[in-house]
């Protein structure tokens, strides 16, 4: 029977990272082909018994020829390494590829010097093994995805698809089949028992990572969300509860929480406002100012007043006064500075708020602010930087 994997059914951003990979294995094929291929493989390739540090790394950059072995690890590191890539992130993708590329030459050079001596002086090449950590990362990662084929046996093809861990494992299996069978001998000239190192690899750097708790938490987002959009919001209320509850500093899952408990019926209006609060405080701590802005923005139409500490009001009212939001940024300016908590922040919430009256044309109301807050920061170092139209006319 014969299998060849075609499609992963899960969808993925533009995979930069593995497109580079690519490029640079077909680029490294080019020039060696150029200059010598077999000189390159014999100074570059991997030896079990002589392994220079460079080989290390050079080895997974070089093939035997364009059709065969380029082509096809190229095919498998596009199939699996863009959804990959998306799921984990850039540059811990591009990370794992080299340490499960390492963790195969490791593999396949102790399986070699102890079970197949003869083959202790061939140079192993490819970038099948950093491949097939990724294999096994995906198996891990994303355990509920399903890879499709296409199938041939007795000249009948068809179609089918199969669970990630069954169909990586069942490519594990063979290739430790044929490992298996190759000790005691020179092999065949396919390193399987880097294969079987990569993919060992790929899981242990996978289950290490979290993998199986990133993957869960993302599928529990994802039924989430249909159940919210399904109208089914006491369930999608539990579910967010519980993401919130394992991974409390995450601010879009507190917004996403909040946003099912005013859905409920009855709305839990106070809990919805302590979890917009959580989320706005965290976005705006992170540095997301604009995102928390429109975060409590959205808590005030929903809600009585956003709930914000004094210091997070300013700081969201700061990325609305940016972003020319100026009614949103008085009013959240306003809010900070009636809180009556005495802080910096309501210092420059008062000094704002007059500038941003100002720039909406309430001139006398701008000015009467500007006024109380001279009253109230006689020595404010902000005092020397207001704008001259706030002065009193004479």
């Amino acid at each position: 029977m014969f299998l060849l994997p075609y499609k992963v059914d899960r969808p993925f951003r533009m995979p930069w990272i593995t497109i580079a990979l690519i490029a640079a294995n077909v680029i490294i094929f080019a020039i060696a082909a150029s200059t010598g291929l077999d000189r390159a493989i014999a100074m570059f390739g991997f030896r079990p018994n002589a392994a220079g540090m460079v080989t290390w790394l050079s080895s997974m950059f070089l093939h035997a020829d364009p059709f065969g072995h380029l082509l096809g690890n190229m095919y498998f590191l596009w199939l699996f390494g863009s959804v990959v890539e998306d799921a984990i992130g850039r540059l811990r993708y591009l990370l794992l590829y080299f340490l499960g590329g390492l963790g195969a030459a490791v593999v396949h050079a102790l399986f070699v010097l102890t079970l197949m001596p003869a083959a202790r002086n061939i140079p192993a090449i490819g970038a099948s093994g950093a491949i097939a950590a990724i294999m096994g990362i995906f198996a891990v990662r994303l355990y509920r995805s399903k890879v499709k084929f296409v199938w041939c046996f007795m000249y009948r093809f068809s179609t089918a698809s199969m669970p990630s861990p069954v169909a990586i494992g069942l490519w594990g299996g063979r290739e430790i089949i044929y490992s298996a069978l190759a000790i005691g001998t020179a092999g065949s000239g396919v390193a399987n028992w880097a294969h079987v190192g990569g993919l060992l690899a790929g899981v242990s750097m996978a289950l290490l990572s979290g993998g199986i708790r990133s993957a869960t938490a993302e599928y529990m987002t994802e039924s989430a969300s249909r159940y919210a959009t399904g109208g089914t919001h006491v369930v999608a209320a539990g579910m967010y509860a519980e993401l919130a509850a394992k991974d409390p500093t995450n601010a879009v899952l507190r917004l996403q929480y909040a946003r099912e408990l005013v859905q409920l019926n009855p709305p839990l209006a106070e809990k919805a406002a302590t979890e917009y609060r959580s989320g706005i405080d965290l976005l705006a701590r992170g540095g997301k100012a604009i995102e928390a802005h429109d975060a409590a923005d959205e808590a005030a139409r929903v809600l009585s007043g956003s709930g914000l500490t004094p210091q997070s009001l300013v700081a969201v009212a700061g990325a609305a006064e940016s972003a020319r939001h100026l009614e949103a940024a008085e009013r959240l300016y306003r809010e900070a500075a009636g809180c009556g908590i005495a802080c910096a922040a309501l210092e420059r919430a008062r000094f704002r708020l007059a500038h941003v009256m100002l720039a909406l044309g309430k001139t006398e109301d701008a000015r009467a602010e500007w006024h109380r807050f001279l009253e109230a920061y006689p020595s404010s170092d902000f005092a020397g930087f207001g704008d001259r139209a706030l002065e009193p006319q004479g």
